[in-house]
């Protein structure tokens, strides 16, 4: 499996145009990602990591 194949199947629950998004990541093109969350709030815990380490992956 290679690792853009990977990326879009663990930890993913669903993606709404795979096709595109496959398309984009294997031509190189320089993605934005954003998470709605402030780093630097007071609620911020270890939950919020999981959506965090998929960035990291992105």
């Amino acid at each position: 499996m290679d690792q853009i194949q990977e990326l879009l199947e663990r930890s993913v629950a669903d993606i709404i145009v795979r096709e595109k998004l496959e398309a984009d990541l294997r031509s190189g093109k320089r993605l934005r990602v954003k998470l709605g969350i402030d780093p630097t709030g007071p609620r911020i815990h270890l939950g919020r990591s999981v959506p965090l380490r998929k960035l990291r992956q992105f």
